[in-house]
């Protein structure tokens, strides 16, 4: 029979969830191709894999390369969805799908957790549109929803039906591990922070052993997947970000665009939530205490990049940040006035938080256009060379820039746009996501030169290409500028606008075809030939 003082409580929760979600959807109108870093070279790798296969320029370029990968969740989305719908549409849905799943998955964990509804978890939509979502890491943010739900089937099952509680874990462990590798140390963290506060019980403590291989049978599928991925034998260096700016960073999760505004909503958070703590608004139980100290612990001690792959430490105060939401509750007792007025703030916070988004996107369309308009020209199957004009070239043009091109931090969101020479003038450019260990495709041989050798290669200043300002640090940074000029067809300088006269650009080696403040394209001239 259901509780009685429970159902005024449900009913605000339905009647606020989907105002909320569809809040969350409106900035994905304001334009075509939002500007989220990574997320137009993720679509055009996926535009290849639907259509790019049975086209004879692209498929002379690059290649499908389906594998044991560990990052795959948004190609296993959008390959499908882009053969029935148009290409841009289809990525917004995903996109948007990336975005909402950790919220969802939370709160399906919270309510495992707390078995009840509970609106707390409500509150995780002030941070949908956090910096990972903004840096376009699409598969990790599927990979942390899967992962809510994976524990929140642990805590349903673990106790009433333990097989079948061990075997749905272990299939959704599997899931996650193809969503993204990163996120399983989030379904690890929940399974082993709920089994850990179990051992206060004595019944958790008669069956310790028990129990432990319970948890070690989940995770042995995904380690062997792991043994036989290319990620295994994966290099790269390893970099951590020093003391301080772990501590500037712990406020991404919070932004949206502007970092002090993310400061303000953290601070006020934590504030609000030890008050609420100590006088009984929230509740916090001892398996959200342990899981987030260890998150908080392995957030302090990972390394920025491993193995190939960036922000392992920004990930992990991801999740800790969702995990503040969906393992935390009011009390069932709360008055239904206070859950009101409660809701009705979060809902005027999200949509204003929103709002301002949405207006900030929305000047995404003129860049995309002017980006269009200067590769018009690109005939397709060429090589085109992407650098760009920094903040250090010209400082006063980078200070008037439109707000869309940047995240607070002095992170460009245009850094992937050039993947629509993949996408529209179906060209290949050197940052392509293409890398084996990665991806699901990769660059044919004859190509291989002319393209980035890792996914986390940077855009290059468009002054290396003069001759002698490429050091030998630039040439490990980019090999494909060693010799350029036989390497490619066209060059392209993002913000142009900050170029003193784009067409006395070395006017002896690139002809100036198009310019526009997003971007100038010129064309390469071919190498004269040595007299005997």
């Amino acid at each position: 029979m259901a509780d009685p003082a429970a159902a005024p409580g449900r009913s605000i929760f339905w009647w606020v969830v989907g105002p909320l979600l569809v809040l969350l959807l409106v900035p994905f109108l304001a334009t075509e191709i939002p500007p989220v870093v990574d997320y137009p070279n993720h679509l055009a790798r996926a535009y290849f894999l639907a259509r790019g296969q049975a086209d004879p320029v692209l498929s002379r370029m690059l290649a499908a390369h389906w594998t044991i990968l560990p990052n795959l969740a948004s190609d296993l989305l959008l390959v499908p969805l882009l053969g029935v719908l148009p290409v841009y549409l289809a990525g917004r849905i995903v996109l948007a799908a990336a975005m909402l799943a950790p919220l969802l998955g939370g709160m399906a964990y919270s309510r495992a957790l707390f078995g009840r509804t509970c609106h707390w978890a409500l509150a995780s939509t002030l941070i949908a549109f956090n910096f990972a979502f903004l840096l376009g890491l699409m598969n990790f943010l599927f990979g942390i929803g899967a992962a809510f739900v994976v524990a929140a089937i642990w805590l349903r099952w673990r106790e009433t039906c333990p097989r079948r509680a061990v075997l749905a874990a272990t299939l959704g462990a599997v899931v996650v591990f193809f969503c993204h590798i990163s996120a399983l140390a989030l379904v690890g963290v929940l399974i082993a922070a709920y089994e850990a506060a179990r051992l206060a019980e004595p019944a958790g403590r008669r069956h310790l052993f028990r129990r432990a291989t319970a948890v070690l049978c989940v995770f042995a599928p995904v380690v062997l997947l792991y043994s036989l991925s290319l990620v295994a034998g994966e290099g790269g260096p390893l970099r951590w970000f020093p003391p301080g700016s772990k501590l500037l960073l712990a406020a991404t999760p919070f932004v949206t665009r502007d970092y002090i505004d993310g400061i303000i909503l953290l601070v006020v958070l934590i504030g609000f939530m030890i008050i609420a703590i100590e006088r009984r608004w929230l509740l916090v139980p001892r398996s959200t205490i342990i899981a987030a100290a260890v998150l908080l612990l392995l957030y302090i001690v990972a390394p920025d990049t491993y193995k190939g792959g960036a922000l392992v430490d920004l990930r992990l105060l991801t999740m800790l940040a969702y995990l503040l939401f969906a393992g935390v509750a009011e009390p069932a007792t709360l008055s239904r006035r206070g859950l009101l007025w409660a809701a009705v703030l979060v809902v005027v916070v999200v949509g204003g938080r929103t709002g301002a988004l949405a207006q900030v996107w929305s000047q995404q369309s003129a860049i995309v256009a002017e980006m269009r308009q200067t590769i018009a020209p690109i005939v397709p199957g060429s090589r085109v060379l992407v650098t760009v004009v920094t903040a250090q070239d010209a400082p006063a043009y980078w200070r008037d820039v439109a707000p869309v091109q940047f995240i607070e931090g002095g992170v460009e969101t245009e850094k992937h746009l050039p993947a629509l020479v993949l996408l529209e003038r179906h060209s290949l450019w050197p940052l392509v996501f293409a890398s084996p260990s990665q991806q699901p495709m990769v660059v044919r041989r004859a190509y291989r030169a002319s393209v980035a050798p890792r996914s986390l290669a940077l855009v290059p200043d468009y002054m290396l290409l003069r001759e002698g300002h490429l050091t030998r640090a630039d040439q490990d940074a980019y090999p494909y500028l060693v010799q350029w000029r036989a390497k490619f067809d066209y060059v392209l300088v993002m913000q142009a606008g900050g170029m003193p006269d784009p067409a006395k650009f070395l006017p002896n080696q690139l002809t100036l075809l198009q310019a526009t403040p997003i971007a100038a394209l010129f064309q390469v001239q071919p190498m004269a030939l040595a007299t005997p």
